[in-house]
């Protein structure tokens, strides 16, 4: 597999158009250079409808037009194995939207610690060590051991900031509603977190409702869209 171009924008919107709204035909596409270290705050209007940006950017829907390119390279014109390896250096957040951020079947910390295990070269007892090193960063005593339906929303939320946060390198964090159902004195440490992953390179689109976000002022966005443009405005 090509390496990645690291002189490139870490994420590229060229006049997108989510598959959401392609029958608009008025509708304009949206573009965007994200850079390493950069921050792009989306809002949107209601959390019954999702926008489709977190699953563009990280090549799991496409465009009905125009290109998305990560690491300068068109998600379009990866082959699986390509994809498969780029998603690796992205952190998700997901939206609460049914348990979709769960497989069922494993126990929470096995699900966070799933994804680090197909790392080569990586061991399980490392894998274990990095978990709960970046849950105690994230002012967590251990991960939550049972299955995800039984676990509280507030708690699966910060078990997905661990998840999002272990990739190496990290270069893309994507972030849906990351502060959903979580008091607002406990994103303290995952704000340090993703400012500290900034100055290291990784760059980050957080996506969130107006009134869930209480900590504006520490995000120091690079760019900010108080509602989405219209290229974006497609949803599930």
């Amino acid at each position: 597999m090509a390496s990645p171009d690291i002189t490139a924008p870490t994420l590229q919107f060229e006049d997108v158009r989510s598959p959401g709204n392609q029958d608009q035909v008025d509708a304009g596409g949206f573009s965007l250079n994200l850079n390493p270290g950069d921050l792009a705050l989306f809002f949107f209007e209601s959390k019954y409808r999702i926008p489709e940006i977190a699953n563009l950017a990280t090549g799991m829907t496409q465009a009905s037009r125009g290109d998305i390119h990560f690491m300068g390279k068109s998600w379009s014109g990866r082959n699986p194995q390509e994809v498969l390896a780029s998603r690796r250096e992205i952190g998700r957040v997901f939206a609460p939207r049914g348990g979709a951020a769960w497989l069922q079947n494993l126990d929470v910390d096995e699900n966070v610690m799933l994804p680090q295990f197909f790392q080569p070269g990586v061991t399980k007892k490392e894998v274990q060590a990095q978990t709960m090193e970046m849950a105690r960063r994230l002012g967590m005593d251990h991960l939550p051991s049972g299955r995800p339906s039984r676990t509280s929303t507030a708690d699966l939320t910060r078990a997905q900031w661990v998840r999002a946060l272990l990739p190496r390198p990290l270069r893309l964090l994507v972030l849906e509603r990351p502060g959903y159902s979580v008091p607002p004195q406990q994103i303290e440490p995952f704000i340090e977190q993703v400012n500290l992953r900034r100055g290291e390179g990784t760059a980050v689109l957080w996506i969130d409702l107006p009134n869930e976000i209480n900590h504006r002022s520490r995000l120091l966005p690079t760019c900010e869209f108080e509602t989405l443009p219209e290229g974006l405005k497609g949803s599930f």
